[in-house]
């Protein structure tokens, strides 16, 4: 069955894979961690076309990751899978928005 439907694109595929400490390298995107340094929501905001978007990573249970993607508020896109399958995921999702301002497939 499969646990991911929102696509991973092409470029990222061949790609090294990413994690979520590669995600907490990059300053635009927001970590926040327990006490013990455990990771607990990694979230990128951006502002495209007059709208907002927040795109966000999560724990889920056995081992999986959330993604979860707001536009305005409004959940527009979420999955759940492998770390590096929703890390892909969520930098296409920023790719597209950029892209677009919508976060449309192409």
């Amino acid at each position: 069955m499969d646990r991911n439907p929102i696509a991973v694109s092409r470029f990222l595929v061949s790609a090294a894979p990413l994690r979520v400490a590669d995600l907490a390298a990059d300053p635009q995107w927001h970590v926040t961690t327990t006490p013990g340094r455990r990771w607990t929501t990694v979230e990128r905001h951006l502002e495209r076309q007059g709208r907002s978007w927040v795109v966000g990573l999560t724990p889920a249970p056995d081992e999986d990751v959330a993604l979860i993607v707001w536009c305005d508020g409004d959940v527009v896109g979420h999955a759940r899978g492998r770390e590096v399958d929703m890390c892909a995921a969520a930098v296409d999702w920023i790719d597209r928005v950029c892209a677009d301002g919508t976060g449309s497939q192409p």
